[in-house]
């Protein structure tokens, strides 16, 4: 515990390129503080007061350039402790010391910063009824006056406040993530965030710059719900792997028509965003009108960190019937120690509906055939598809024997290969007129017996004896009475006569 009593809230931690850890919180609505961590988390320094604003956030460049180990810090100016509009603050020295606080060019909220690989700041937010981005090309350098630029940027709709699943909260804060892969999309910028643009009361939407902020493609839906029915994906969450994988979390209220019922998406997108994998649960369901401490909500936002193999996300939910944080891995559904996104594009893992989700990781099982009569056989496979009681073609019966009591005859059932309904013909030869080829004194003792065994009507004399054959049958076909001991069928018309 950091200070015994002492309320917080909005927390934030980031780490420099060394290991140094920062947390950035609120201690009232319009103060923060900052504690760092040179020792994994094991003791703080701190708090030092580090200006601040209600629903603040940072980052801490670790481009390895002349800025490097630099925080960056930023807030809504409505609640802040500071002059009137200054939203935003620097420490060239490890959290020790702040300049600022600056005035952004626009006045932005609810939202998030990073660092590009050319050291430019790019902080995003609410402005008006939409988003914008602002830029800082020169914060790294520490003898100018930090300037900034407002960009515009569109996610196709608005920040909710007050929705249905978070009454007394946000339905997510806005995200802008970077590339540093150092490959053909390094320097990308990522805006993501849950909007209600007329269609469903929100929807995570995706947006990305490849020019440094000056233009934006057309906004993206990445939740693959389908559009206007109504449900909530809220807490749109985003971070980017060092390979450049997107990953975007969100809760999910597409399973309750109330919207209080959530469960925790995952997907991802390894094309810079152009293309999404379906979204896959990864939580129980959970109630979020459960546990609401002094106000109606469960927080603002969720945090996540990818890494190569996939992702970590820190986030609230309610599974004890009260408001608790939890820690969730994710993008190896299948737990063989690499992400899906490998999976599937190594062929590792089966994809039958191309939605970049590893089969065996779906419920219900997708691609399905389709089984009309519901007997388990797809209709692709089943000779009668519209037949519960029959699905097969019957081959031959084995398994022929007599009994102890050398009445009865029995043979293997073919009910669980090929139908219920199948049924048996037994027939009955004199062994001196062997081989069977269609042996005019082979008699057909019984014809569509529906069990397995008969009991023989007669015995023969001691000084001769009977053979007995048996074939199977059903609505798909007849099978034989089995081969000769040179591999040729044997044949009778014994039960086929009238």
């Amino acid at each position: 515990m950091l200070q015994p009593g002492q309320f917080r809230s909005d927390p934030v931690l980031a780490s420099d390129a060394g290991g140094v850890f920062y947390y950035y919180s609120l201690r009232s609505t319009t103060n923060a503080d900052m504690f760092v961590s040179t020792d994994g988390g094991v003791t703080w320094a701190g708090p030092t007061d580090a200006f601040g604003g209600d629903k603040n956030w940072m980052t801490v460049n670790t481009t390895g350039g002349a800025g490097d180990g630099q925080i960056y810090g930023s807030w809504n100016s409505e609640y802040t402790c500071c002059a009137p509009g200054t939203d935003f603050l620097r420490s060239h020295d490890g959290g020790n010391t702040f300049d600022g606080p600056f005035k952004m060019s626009s006045k932005i909220y609810w939202g998030t910063i990073d660092v590009a690989p050319d050291q430019a700041v790019y902080a995003v937010g609410v402005l008006g009824s939409g988003h914008a981005v602002v830029k800082s090309a020169n914060l790294y350098d520490t003898l100018q006056p930090p300037a900034f630029q407002t960009l515009a940027m569109s996610l196709g709709g608005s920040t909710v406040v007050g929705g249905t699943p978070n009454p007394g909260g946000l339905a997510g804060q806005v995200w802008l993530a970077i590339d540093r892969s150092n490959g053909a999309t390094d320097g990308n910028i990522y805006v993501l965030g849950s909007v209600s643009h007329g269609t469903d009361p929100a929807d995570v939407m995706f947006t990305r710059s490849s020019d440094g902020g000056a233009t934006w493609s057309p906004p993206v839906r990445v939740n693959s719900d389908p559009i206007g029915n109504g449900a909530w994906q809220w807490f749109g969450t985003m971070s980017v792997a060092p390979d450049g994988r997107i990953d975007v979390v969100w809760n999910d209220t597409r399973n309750d028509p109330l919207g209080n019922v959530s469960e925790v998406y995952y997907a991802y997108s390894t094309d810079a965003g152009q293309t999404w994998s379906g979204g896959l649960p990864v939580s129980p369901p959970w109630n979020s009108h459960v546990g609401w401490p002094n106000q109606n909500k469960i927080g603002d936002y969720y945090d996540m960190i990818s890494d190569a193999d996939g992702a970590s996300l820190a986030y609230s939910a309610t599974f004890n019937n009260e408001q608790d944080v939890y820690f969730l891995r994710l993008g190896d559904c299948n737990l063989n120690g690499q992400h899906d996104s490998l999976d599937v594009s190594q062929g590792l893992s089966p994809d039958c509906n191309a939605n970049q989700i590893p089969d065996e990781c779906e419920d219900p099982a997708p691609c399905v055939p389709p089984d009309t009569d519901n007997d388990g056989t797809p209709d692709v496979d089943d000779c009668a598809p519209t037949d519960p009681t029959v699905w097969g073609f019957p081959g031959d019966v084995t398994g022929v024997m007599l009994d102890a009591d050398q009445v009865t005859l029995t043979w293997d059932s073919q009910a669980a290969l090929v139908g219920t309904a199948t049924i048996y013909d037994v027939a009955r030869g004199d062994p001196a007129q062997l081989p069977v080829i269609n042996d005019p004194t082979v008699v057909c003792l019984s014809a569509g017996l529906a069990d397995p065994s008969l009991t023989i009507p007669e015995i023969p004399p001691s000084d001769t004896g009977f053979y007995y054959l048996v074939r199977a049958r059903n609505a798909c076909g007849t099978g034989g009475w089995g081969v000769r001991s040179s591999g040729r069928p044997r044949t009778t018309f014994a039960c086929d006569r009238p």
